[in-house]
């Protein structure tokens, strides 16, 4: 599924120019906003390889193919999943791309979900395992993979059993 730092990526090697953009302004550009928020170490990487601009192309392409939600039924229950956020009122195909990828409204105010879907999406602030909250009708899986004592998780949503990787970087 697209996060926001794919999107970053994306902007970053999409935008060709970029006058008027406050984010630009703010930031210097979209490529920099990609840069500052973990894109310089990818970008190194990519560089090491001698195949930067084919490997670019092919990320591209990926990302171009990586949806922003998806929705699963199992079970006669719905499970919606997306990076960051939702509006648990409105259905996903009618969601905005910039509360997909960045809002965090959800997480911070988890009271906010009272459907009955289950939504499955991102948020730090949290130890770093999975959260089951409104009764487990909303997860948050963002794990810190990124910290120092962060994991990368993965957990059945059925039987809430976890599996977490040692540790971070």
């Amino acid at each position: 599924m697209r996060g926001n730092h794919e999107q970053m990526f994306y902007k970053a090697m999409k935008d060709k120019e970029e006058s008027g953009n406050l984010l630009a302004f703010l930031f210097g550009s979209s490529k920099a906003l990609w840069l500052n928020n973990g894109g310089a170490v990818t970008n190194s990487e990519i560089k090491k390889t001698g195949r930067g601009e084919a490997l670019t192309d092919n990320w591209l392409k990926l990302i171009e193919q990586m949806p922003l939600y998806a929705e699963v039924e199992v079970n006669g229950k719905a499970y919606w999943f997306m990076h960051a956020d939702c509006d648990p009122e409105v259905p996903l195909a009618e969601q905005e791309t910039k509360t997909l990828l960045w809002n965090r409204s959800l997480a911070m105010h988890p009271q906010l979900h009272q459907g009955a879907q289950t939504i499955v999406l991102q948020a730090l602030g949290y130890k770093a395992v999975p959260q089951w909250l409104q009764n487990g009708r909303l997860v948050l899986m963002d794990t810190g993979s990124f910290l120092e004592n962060g994991r990368v998780s993965c957990a059945d949503l059925l039987s809430r059993e976890v599996y977490q990787s040692s540790g971070g970087i």
